[in-house]
């Protein structure tokens, strides 16, 4: 993106985000699409065992509600949950077709996806509004649905003129607010790609880490090999997370060293 806002190329990304999206799976679409992706039969009767016949009950001041069936969704705190909802969304990202290409700077769409936070860049609305209609119908088939309220949408660019009375995003019946700034994976993307904001909020995040440790960096009872270990697997992890699609200037680099 860094190379795209440099090269005057402008960008459109909307982060979408789905209501209760691992409560909504469709249990008998998940099985298909673990049969679709050739998943061995063995493993997908085991985790049909474990989403069949579920039931639930609730605690209300020492008394329990009388028994419920539970039809959807994967199941809460199950270690397997997030790995199984990525077998979805990916059954879901499949259903857009996008140009092959190595970056967004080379193509005129690309999909970044981590659990269920998506991030769909497009060369312009049009692009965007061909991929949200597509990922809206697999999303239907499985069960679930944008959450409009908390979908962004926001345009990295230099031409802030040509787009400074686009409030809102328009897309099929969903009406997405536009913002400055969005924090995604924990990093902050901003309109201009400034990674000024990030690196401030990282060497904060780096302080707090610090003065938690002080007591035992201080401390005579802990060896000098085992203060850098701490300082190397605790302090500067925090610092340096997304530190890699950082575009540096001089300034920042002052301030990292710091």
């Amino acid at each position: 993106m860094g190379k795209c806002y440099e090269h005057n190329i402008t960008l459109h990304q909307l982060f979408i985000d789905f209501k209760q999206a691992y409560d909504s799976i469709n249990r008998e679409k998940f099985i298909l699409i673990l049969e679709e992706f050739k998943i061995p039969r063995k493993l997908i009767n085991l985790l049909g065992m474990t989403l069949r016949n579920t039931i639930g009950r609730v605690k209300v001041q020492n008394m329990m509600t009388e028994e419920f069936a539970i039809n959807k969704g994967l199941r809460q705190g199950d270690a397997l949950s997030t790995q199984l909802f990525n077998v979805v969304l990916e059954k879901v990202m499949r259903n857009i077709q996008i140009n092959k290409g190595r970056s967004i700077y080379t193509r005129t769409l690309q999909i970044l996806a981590y659990a269920d936070d998506v991030n769909l860049i497009g060369r312009s609305t049009g692009w965007l509004n061909d991929a949200v209609v597509q990922m809206e119908e697999g999303a239907n088939e499985v069960g679930l649905r944008i959450n409009e309220e908390k979908t962004k949408y926001t345009i990295n660019t230099r031409n802030k003129v040509c787009f400074r009375n686009e409030k809102h995003l328009q897309i099929y019946n969903y009406e997405f607010e536009r913002v400055g700034e969005f924090k995604y994976l924990g990093s902050m993307i901003t309109e201009n790609s400034d990674n000024n904001m990030e690196i401030k909020a990282r060497i904060m995040a780096r302080n707090r880490s610090y003065y938690s440790v002080l007591p035992l960096l201080r401390s005579k009872a802990v060896s000098r090999t085992t203060k850098i270990r701490m300082y190397k697997t605790i302090i500067r992890p925090v610092v340096l997370y997304g530190s890699e699609a950082w575009c540096l200037m001089a300034n920042d680099e002052k301030n990292l060293r710091i």
